[in-house]
């Protein structure tokens, strides 16, 4: 990173609200991976567990 950093920090002191703008959509999009594969691995987990547990799992999931 080196200069790139400071140029970035200094972008940042200067308010420059484009650069926010994409932090925030970067940071959103991150989140929505993030769930989607938090979910994904939480419904794997289920699985390993036995059927019982898959089936309560699926229950759940579409109340929401």
């Amino acid at each position: 990173w080196g200069n790139n950093l400071m140029d970035f920090v200094r972008v940042c002191r200067e308010g420059n609200d484009s650069i926010w703008m994409m932090i925030g959509q970067l940071v959103s999009r991150l989140d929505e991976t993030l769930e989607v594969e938090m979910k994904l691995s939480e419904k794997y987990h289920f699985w390993m567990i036995g059927n019982k547990e898959v089936n309560r799992w699926r229950r759940v999931e579409h109340e929401y």
